[in-house]
């Protein structure tokens, strides 16, 4: 390790890889070069995706015990002064927290860090540097070292915005608005979440920054050979999403779409492949039993690098109830599929309705069967969706500018 790079330690609350541990994994690997990079990730009983490919890439791997998914008055506080040790152990600069859990108590520990090491630095400043964001960023190597522990946070969507019940979501939004006085930066991938942690006051303006996701452009399976991955016949018209099964998915509002146009519309030859996993397998499954639609849709479980086999599908569909930015969205635009999906969350920054995707409202399966027919009789329309959506993703979401953009607020803390 060298003693000249600054360090920065990702923390994020689950292992698995959704979409913020493919933002943490995508930094990490693009910063490795200028920085000492540690991941560290809890809810130690699930499998360990993101860790595992970090190993891969011989990035340093560190395992929470006690940081869960759930809300958990004593392991919570266990986790605050578990990460709290990991800090002095790693001794990072910078500090970037993802996931809305990890986020809450790492900002805790990073604080209590902070009055242990440097008492007289325990109120960051929050005033910002004329330059500001914006100015070319000095290379990482700059950054000063030795200071007062910098806090980091992703926010991946507000958690309180999911659809909990109302005394989890002031919970949640008490939380969020607590850790905020301890953050030195807020990163939102939308203009909707800056909009939010400002107005209810998570975050500061000047120190907000929105930086949307960004991707190298997939190397995509050809068509043929997807298909034949899924078992899809030449005739079948493949009606596809990626999700992990979360309620804020809204993949049940997908299955119940599926029932309205098998019994309504009566679409021939139509397949449904969902490919994902989670908790709500269960639910799912007895969703899909009730309506009898098991030749119709296919719960595929996780596909190891599944934005390659997106070429199998006709037609995407993202039944979102909230979202953050989905690089799932961003993969099927890739991929010249059109798209049906909510105008949620950073979603209609994404898309531009009925240019490069078409909106439904969220948990509305009707309107959402709906729609899909609609794109189904005329083809020749959704194809155009599709072909404008590769042009929108490769002009849009660049991997490239997200790390830049990045490593500009990590200089901009460190010089507070």
């Amino acid at each position: 390790m060298s003693q000249n790079k600054p360090k920065i330690l990702y923390i994020v609350t689950q292992p698995e890889f959704g979409g913020a541990q493919r933002y943490i994994y995508d930094l990490a690997k693009e910063l490795r070069g200028d920085f000492d990079v540690v991941v560290a990730a809890g809810q130690p009983n699930e499998l360990p995706t993101l860790l595992r490919k970090c190993e891969k890439k011989e990035i340093k791997t560190r395992r929470l015990k006690y940081l869960c998914r759930q809300i958990n008055p004593i392991k919570d506080i266990l986790a605050i002064f578990e990460i709290k040790k990991l800090l002095g152990e790693e001794k990072p600069d910078i500090l970037h927290l993802n996931s809305s859990k990890a986020g809450v108590l790492g900002s805790l520990a990073g604080f209590i860090y902070n009055l242990k090491h440097h008492p007289h630095l325990t109120s960051p400043s929050s005033k910002e540097g004329e330059e500001g964001r914006g100015r070319n960023c000095l290379p990482a190597g700059d950054v000063p070292k030795g200071q007062n522990l910098r806090t980091v946070y992703t926010v991946h969507g507000w958690v309180f915005l999911e659809p909990l019940g109302i005394v989890k979501k002031l919970i949640y939004f008490l939380a969020e608005w607590f850790a905020g006085q301890f953050r030195d930066a807020t990163i939102v991938l939308s203009e909707k979440e800056k909009f939010v942690a400002i107005k209810f006051g998570l975050a500061k303006q000047e120190k907000t920054f929105l930086i949307r996701h960004g991707i190298k452009p997939p190397e995509f399976i050809e068509r043929e050979i997807a298909r034949k991955s899924f078992n899809l016949k030449n005739n079948e018209f493949a009606i596809g999403t990626v999700a992990n099964f979360y309620q804020a998915k809204g993949l049940n509002y997908l299955i119940e779409a599926a029932n309205i146009l098998n019994s309504k519309f009566q679409i021939p030859n139509s397949k449904f492949i969902i490919v994902g996993e989670g908790g709500g397998r269960k639910k799912l499954e007895m969703l899909i039993k009730k309506y009898k639609l098991e030749e119709k849709i296919i719960l595929f479980g996780a596909l190891p690098k599944a934005q390659k086999y997106l070429k199998a599908f006709d037609l995407f569909v993202l039944p979102s109830v909230k979202e953050g930015f989905p690089y799932a969205l961003i993969e099927a635009m890739h991929a010249g599929l059109p798209i049906v999906s909510t105008a949620v969350g950073g979603i209609p920054e994404m898309i531009d309705n009925n240019k490069n995707g078409v909106f439904v409202p969220p948990k509305n399966p009707q309107a959402l069967a709906k729609k899909i027919n609609e794109l189904i009789k005329n083809y020749e329309f959704a194809k155009n969706l599709g072909l404008r959506a590769v042009l929108a993703a490769q002009e849009r979401f660049s991997l490239e500018k997200m790390v830049n953009e990045t490593k500009e607020v990590y200089y901009e803390v460190s010089l507070r």
